[in-house]
Order: structure tokens, then C-alpha cells, then sequence
């Protein structure tokens, strides 16, 4: 029997790029549980050494409130809390770059390929399923460390070029990988395996 493989549809409608994206990127955004697991933590350091960047973070969880006395300290720290599925599309569209810092094998990683079908090219961890779902046409991946983050944003404020080619790929990609398309293909499989 032939292995078949595909990957999982997201909402396309809800999900639109920002009218105007920017040259470079100034927003910063995290969408996730607030864990440790997520690399929540790497994120508030990041913001820490980037203060000409904006740190947008939706979400809750036990490392919320750590997060809430930062952001009293930093200007660039914004944290709003958790925000219903239906409005998370307005939170992509305010940023420029989306941090995927998961510390474990995340099994989909749906908040990224949200961001790429939003315009959002994502800076994220290479663990679990992420390389399957985003090649190097729409995000950055590698070992998630603080080091690495603070290299790689360090690389797309310099080199303004790649954050654009990243940016321009990614509703096309999310298009052609994540689309209803992939629901109807999953059937399919499901429907022939159960003839065979």
C-alpha cells in the first residue's frame, strides 16, 4: 500500500497579509501558551537586546505574569492576554516577523503556518513537525536557542533583501500547502484505503 502524505488546511479566509507590510521588520509577535515549552522565556530576553523592536505577545499561561512585570518595564513589551481564535488575525497583521521558539517536538504548529498564510515569514524551531509544514522559502529554522533567535533577527534587520524575499513567498506557499484543498485530499486517501 503507498504512503500518502498531506498537510492540514488552516483558515485562508479569515487569514489575510497586511496591505502595507514594512521594509524591515519592527513587530515581533508570539502567539502561544505562555510555558516554558513554548520558549516564552526566550522571547522576553529577545526583547531585552532589541529595544528598537516591538515584542507582541498573545497569550496566557503560568508564565504570564512574569511576562506582565517585564512588559512594566520595557516600552517595547506588549502583551495582550488571551485573544479568541477569531480575532488573532488582527494580531498578524500588526506584525512583521513571527518567533516560533518551541523547546519541544511541536506536532503541527498551527499559530506558524497562520502567520506565512498572513504574510508573516517565521523564526522558529526545527523540532517535531515544523520542517514539514515550512521550508526555507517562508521561514528560518533552527535549534531553538537564545543565541540562535538573537543571530537570526539580527540577520533580517541587515539584510532587508531576504526579510522581503521571505515576506512575498509567504501567502502564495500557505496557498498552495494549506489550503481547504487539503481537506478534500485527506478524504480521498481515507475513502480509497477504506476500497482497498
Amino acid at each position: 500500500m503507498p504512503i500518502n502524505l498531506t498537510s492540514t488546511a488552516i483558515g485562508l479566509i479569515y487569514l489575510v497579509s497586511n496591505p502595507s507590510p514594512s521594509k524591515i521588520p519592527h513587530n515581533i509577535l508570539f502567539i502561544g501558551r505562555l510555558i516554558p515549552q513554548k520558549g516564552v522565556r526566550i522571547v522576553l530576553k529577545l526583547a531585552q537586546i532589541f529595544p528598537q523592536l516591538n515584542f507582541l505577545i498573545v497569550g496566557k499561561g503560568p508564565d504570564y505574569q512574569k511576562a506582565l512585570e517585564i512588559s512594566k518595564i520595557l516600552k517595547n513589551l506588549k502583551l495582550f492576554g488571551e485573544i479568541s481564535y477569531h480575532d488573532l488575525h488582527h494580531y498578524y497583521q500588526m506584525a512583521d516577523v513571527f518567533l516560533f521558539p518551541s523547546l519541544y517536538a511541536e506536532g503541527w504548529g498551527r499559530t506558524a503556518m497562520e502567520a506565512v498564510a498572513c504574510g508573516l515569514p517565521v523564526l522558529g524551531s526545527n523540532l517535531g513537525a515544523i520542517p514539514e509544514n515550512l521550508d526555507p522559502s517562508v521561514s528560518i529554522l533552527f535549534k531553538p536557542t537564545f543565541n540562535n533567535f538573537k543571530t537570526q533577527i539580527t540577520k533580517l534587520l541587515t539584510t532587508p533583501k531576504k526579510y522581503s524575499k521571505l515576506q512575498k513567498n509567504c501567502r502564495p506557499y500557505a496557498l498552495k500547502y494549506f489550503s481547504s484543498k487539503n481537506f478534500t485530499n485527506l478524504k480521498n486517501i481515507y475513502l480509497s484505503t477504506l476500497a482497498s
